[in-house]
């Protein structure tokens, strides 16, 4: 190997030496990547746990908006409150489990989302203590 091929200049090839190299950099990132992305799939530890909080936050915020809407459902005397929920949502389902709602049906491929049909679960909260309400 030549000189020129040995410390990286020139064509890498032993010889005369005449010929380019045209080396190019980008530094855009593929369609696909976006900081959202990179965020989701790193390995930095730091990222990691900054992660974790804002993840407990949002459920923290959903189940309590949750709650206050059971509140004040109850507060104007509604009779109960109907969830639908796409089946394979067993985030959601057991969210709506832990505050009194319970499964009273399922509609077979009612909801078109996300390019095909999903199974639907009704899901029922009733109140106790209203009159002519069902004590559960």
């Amino acid at each position: 190997m030549s000189r020129a091929g040995r410390n990286g200049h020139g064509n890498g090839h032993a010889g005369n030496g005449h010929g380019a190299v045209a080396v190019a950099t980008t530094t855009t990132r593929p369609r696909f990547r976006t900081r959202a992305f990179d965020w989701i799939t790193t390995t930095d530890h730091k990222k990691i746990g900054i992660l974790y909080i804002i993840t407990a936050f949002l459920f923290f915020l959903v189940g309590g908006i949750l709650a206050e809407l059971i509140r004040r459902a109850r507060a104007l005397d509604h009779h109960s409150i109907v969830a639908r929920i796409t089946a394979k949502n067993a985030a959601s389902l057991r969210l709506h489990a832990r505050h009194g709602f319970r499964e009273v049906g399922i509609e077979r491929e009612s909801a078109f989302k996300l390019g095909r049909w999903h199974d639907v679960v009704i899901m029922q909260h009733l109140f106790t203590g209203i009159t002519g309400g069902t004590e559960s």
